[in-house]
Formats: C-alpha cells, sequence, structure tokens
C-alpha cells in the first residue's frame, strides 16, 4: 500500500528530518553536517534549528559548537523510560565488571547526605567490606562523590553539615577532578582498607541517579579501573535513555607503530603534561594521578613522585630549581624532584586549578587558571613577579593551555583550547603588561582540539591536536607549517629538545573507554618525535 503523505506538511517533514540527522551523529551534529545531509539550502537549516532550538527540541552545546538534542525531547521520552528498574537495568553489567576485573561491583545511590548500596556483586578477591543497606557519607565515598559531582554545587556552602564538609572549596576542587575523570577515588578506605572507584549514572534529563562502583586492593592502580567503570556507567545511563557526555573518540587513523617515534616512557598517564629538561633529567606530571616523573637517562623506568592534589603545571625556573603549581599551593621543586619552599595559593576561585606556565625574560611567572568544570568564559591568567607577591590576574579566557613568548619576548601567545584560539598580546616586559592584540582561529576545520604551546626554532611554536593524533608547527600567525604525528590520539603536552632536533611529547588516556585504550595502548606515555626528515 502506498504511504499517504499529508498536504501542506513538507516544512515539519524537513525539521523532523534534522532531528533525524542529529540523531545519527554520535556526540552531535555541525551546522555544516545539517545543511549537507538534509539538502537545504543554509538560511533555511538556520531557521529551522533555530526555530527547534527555542522550542527546547535542539541545543547547541557551547563547549563544542555541536548540535545535539535538547530537554524538550528528553521530557518526552522520560514517559517511555520512568519505568526502567535501575537495579534491574545495572545487574549484567556489575556481574560482567566483577567478572572481568576481580574486583566487587556496587550499584550506589544518594540519598541527602549519604549514599546507599542497592546492589553487589562479589568480585574474587572480597574483602571490600559491603553489603547491600550499607551507607555512607556521601563526601567520603567513591560513589557518592561520583554522584554529586554532577548535581548542583550551589547549596554546597549552605549545606556544609548536612554533607560532612570541612572546607567547601576543597570539595569542589575535588568535584572539579570528578568531572575532568568522569570517575571518582574514594577519599577514605573503608573498615578493610580496600578502596573504590566510581562513575555516575544519568537519567534521560541528564541528572545523576546512581553510580557504579568497583572495590578492591588499596595498593592496585584504581586508575586503571576508570575507564571499565566509565563505559559500563555509559551503557547503563545509555539504556535508560541517555548520557549527557560524549566519551567516544573522532574517527582516527592513526598507526600505533611510527618509523622513528619512540616511546620513552610508558607512564599512562591521566592527563601528562609540561615536559621539561634539567640537566640531563626529563620531568612531566600527570596532573590528575596526580603525580610527578622524572627520567634519569634513556633506557630507564621514570620514577613516579605521588602528590597529594592535582598537578596543573611544571615550570623550569633555573638549573635545579623547578615550580609545580597545585591547586591549593606553589611548591619548589630540587633537580630531583623534591619539594624545597611552598605557599597557599591565594585568588583562586573555588573549584578552579592551575594549567601550564612561561617564564618571561625577567623572571615573572605567568600561569593559566581553569574552572574544572570547564565552563565559558571564566579562565583567566595568573602574573607573579615573585613567589612571595599575590598574583596579578589577566581574564578573557574559557581553557587556557599553553603559554609562550616570542623570541624577543614583544608578544605572548595563550592557547585557549576551549575556543581553539591562539590569543597573541603585546608585551612590555619592563612592566609585565599584556595588551590583547588578535585572537587567530586554530584549528577551524577539524575534530579535537590545540593543547599546549611550546617554542620552536626560527620563531615558530608547537601545539598538541587533541583527539587529532599529530603535533603542528605554526607561525606567529597561527598557519600550520609542519605536522607530526603520534601514536595516540591525545598528546597533550610538549617541549622542543633542540640540541637533538626532537620533541618530546606526552599524552592523555583521561576519558577514554575500554574499546579505545584497547586501540590505543600506548595512550598516556611519553614520546619522542623527531622532526629531522
Amino acid at each position: 500500500m502506498a504511504t499517504v503523505e499529508t498536504k501542506g506538511a513538507d516544512s515539519l517533514r524537513k525539521a523532523l528530518n534534522l532531528l533525524d540527522i542529529v540523531k545519527d551523529r554520535p556526540g552531535g551534529a555541525e551546522m555544516r553536517d545539517l545543511v549537507a545531509a538534509s539538502g537545504l539550502s543554509r538560511p533555511t537549516a538556520y531557521r529551522m534549528v533555530a526555530a527547534l532550538t527555542e522550542e527546547g527540541f535542539l541545543k547547541l552545546d557551547d563547549s563544542t559548537r555541536r548540535i545535539t538534542f535538547g530537554p524538550k525531547l528528553l521530557a518526552l521520552a522520560q514517559g517511555i523510560w520512568s519505568d526502567t528498574d535501575l537495579r534491574g537495568g545495572s545487574r549484567n553489567e556489575l556481574t560482567r565488571l566483577a567478572q572481568e576485573t576481580g574486583a566487587t561491583a556496587l550499584l550506589m545511590v544518594r540519598s541527602g547526605g549519604w549514599a546507599s548500596c542497592i546492589d553487589l556483586v562479589e568480585g574474587q578477591r572480597g574483602g571490600h567490606g559491603w553489603q547491600v543497606g550499607m551507607v555512607r557519607s556521601v563526601t567520603q565515598c567513591a560513589g557518592g562523590l561520583a554522584i554529586l559531582a554532577y548535581g548542583d554545587w550551589s547549596d554546597l556552602d549552605r549545606r556544609q553539615k548536612d554533607l560532612d564538609v570541612d572546607d567547601p572549596r576543597q570539595l569542589k576542587s575535588t568535584l572539579g577532578v570528578v568531572r575532568s575523570r568522569f570517575y571518582a577515588v574514594d577519599t577514605l578506605a573503608n573498615e578493610s582498607g580496600n578502596m573504590g572507584v566510581a562513575a555516575p549514572i544519568f537519567d534521560i534529563s541528564g541528572r545523576a541517579v546512581g553510580a557504579v562502583c568497583l572495590y578492591g586492593d588499596a595498593q592496585a592502580s584504581l586508575h586503571a579501573l576508570g575507564s571499565a567503570v566509565v563505559q559500563a556507567a555509559r551503557d547503563i545511563s545509555e539504556a535508560r535513555g541517555g548520557y549527557p557526555f560524549d566519551i567516544s573518540l573522532p574517527t582516527l587513523a592513526i598507526s600505533n607503530d611510527l618509523d622513528g617515534v619512540d616511546l620513552i616512557a610508558d607512564s599512562q598517564c591521566l592527563i601528562g603534561d609540561n615536559p621539561c629538561f634539567d640537566d640531563e633529567r626529563l620531568f612531566w606530571i600527570d596532573i590528575l594521578g596526580p603525580s610527578l616523573y622524572r627520567l634519569d637517562r634513556a633506557g630507564e623506568e621514570p620514577v613516579c613522585l605521588n602528590q597529594t592534589e592535582v598537578a596543573g603545571a611544571l615550570l623550569r625556573l633555573g638549573p635545579g630549581r623547578m615550580l609545580l603549581a597545585q591547586q591549593t599551593r606553589l611548591a619548589l621543586l630540587d633537580g630531583s624532584g623534591n619539594e624545597t619552599w611552598q605557599r597557599r595559593v591565594s585568588g583562586l576561585p573555588p573549584g578552579f586549578r592551575y594549567n601550564d606556565g612561561a617564564l618571561d625574560p625577567v623572571g615573572r611567572i605567568w600561569l593559566g587558571a581553569m574552572d574544572m568544570a570547564v565552563s565559558r568564559s571564566t579562565g583567566l591568567l595568573h602574573r607573579y613577579d615573585d613567589l612571595d607577591a599575590s598574583p596579578i590576574s589577566l581574564p578573557g579566557f574559557s581553557l587556557p593551555n599553553g603559554i609562550s613568548f616570542s623570541p624577543d619576548y614583544e608578544r605572548m601567545f595563550v592557547v585557549d583550547s576551549m575556543e581553539k584560539l591562539l590569543c597573541v598580546f603585546d608585551y612590555d616586559a619592563d612592566i609585565g603588561a599584556a595588551t590583547l592584540r588578535e585572537r587567530i582561529t586554530l584549528l577551524e576545520d577539524c575534530d579535537g582540539r590545540p593543547s599546549g604551546l611550546a617554542p620552536g626554532p626560527d620563531g615558530t611554536f608547537f601545539t598538541c591536536h587533541w583527539d587529532g593524533g599529530a603535533v603542528l608547527q605554526i607561525d606567529s600567525i597561527g598557519r600550520t607549517i609542519s605536522s607530526y604525528s603520534v601514536p595516540v590520539p591525545r598528546p597533550s603536552g610538549l617541549v622542543y629538545d633542540g640540541e637533538n632536533d626532537r620533541l618530546i611529547v606526552t599524552s592523555a588516556r583521561v576519558r577514554l573507554s575500554e574499546t579505545d585504550t584497547a586501540r590505543f595502548p600506548k595512550a598516556g606515555g611519553t614520546f619522542a618525535v623527531p622532526l629531522s626528515k
């Protein structure tokens, strides 16, 4: 029987077709995708998308500039999924996790200031100390922190006593780390000495309604279980009708073996960053580990120096003298990475951390600062005229992630990863004043973002192509001169080793799914990339 088409409904069909196109684009569609796939003229497509957005059927993600389903569609679908049982819908994933990891898998929910275990599948190792019905403070267990991180933070100060919080500022910083990782780790071991890792489960409206947790030996690497927990939480969420974040990579043709590119440390960093040399030693940080790595000489295993809080930036100040900028303090390190001095950070809003840095010619310290919840237009730079001074703020960024100077120090360059911009400033080194000159778009027609910035030869610079599997050499007006492939999707930090004409490149494995970590086993490693052709 032939399909009967209702007359006068062409515009409606075109709008519904746009919704279908968005549905078929994991992570959302760009406007150019909608125009190309729909066959509509650009003005018509823009008008329809604007109307659908105004009515709540679509929304524009400010951080990615991609168009995704809006709250109206989620609300309509809620009726279909409202009867889905969280416990029943999670059981298979809990069983799989326990069998594959040997750890005990838990399902947790929040009630006020408490997190309770509502289901549990024993792993082979046992001895975790949990039982169904057991509760802990929501701020003192991985499951509670995973749920709390994706809730409303506005009442944390008011509810300080209810949530068993001594320092709301520190709690917000902890929750920011959870958002950055997509998973939480226990702040305190339970009665048996074991600790856990957990990721949030979302309902169709994007609200965190529970958490998947794994509890195992406290001496084991909980971060190694992070991708498994995130993947399980995502699968449960999608089965319930929604997951608000895309952890999948763009389709990338990346080789795991590239001629001449050497893996010099398989450190599996969550976010490796800020590599720098001191004498013959190489240092770098794992921001979210958090840890500091030291490689004494080629061919040896790196030394891992664990840190107590997020390691935001590592900066060499001079021979045998480095600065480690953390969430709440600045620390001076010697040539072995040992702390020799520290001071409390002032001027950082709650939930912020430092991110990358640079020295000007007279020794002033510039540090980028970012909101760990990653919100637009909240980032800033801090300038320290000396380590005992209060910082001077320079606003106007979203995610400052790379600072460098021209060879004559008359220009300062800052990468804003979220906005995909190279911000160029006129710089007065006599007084340390930076005046915005222009903003240059980087990676305009590419997936991924610029990450980090390092000076190269002849007035050029290098920046990592996060989610692009490459390092780009650019000139002072942002034009790409050369591209160097790396065997991982998320290169994250770099330094130019001019003596050997090569780059030292760190990388990240944060937010990679189990499938992606299997595809890219070297993710999180540190590499030597030759520049000579």
